[in-house]
């Protein structure tokens, strides 16, 4: 059974700081994160600073590019069964879009 999150148990500056390492860890600027999701680069300072909210979708966006979960985003822990599981989905998710381009 999956663990559930408690959103107010969240830590919202872990999490930002999670989303700029994760980006340096990538070897992205910020600019090269917007240019990635279509975004100014502005606005990625914004959301890693939190003076921006960050959407449900954004949050799936983040991870594709820094290849992590949602979960770690949010908690700093990937799904003990799912580390795998990811990694598969994700090159199966990039062989589809460069086969439909």
């Amino acid at each position: 059974m999956d663990k559930k999150v408690n959103v107010e148990s969240l830590d919202r500056e872990q999490m930002l700081r999670r989303l700029k390492t994760k980006r340096k860890e990538c070897g992205y600027t910020q600019e090269k994160v917007a240019e990635l999701l279509d975004y100014e680069r502005s606005s990625i300072s914004l959301y890693e600073t939190g003076m921006r909210g960050i959407s449900i979708e954004l949050l799936f966006k983040f991870s594709r590019i820094y290849h992590v979960s949602v979960d770690y985003i949010l908690t700093g822990e990937e799904p003990k069964c799912s580390a795998n599981l990811i990694a598969d989905i994700r090159k199966l998710c990039d062989q589809y879009e460069s086969d439909t381009m």
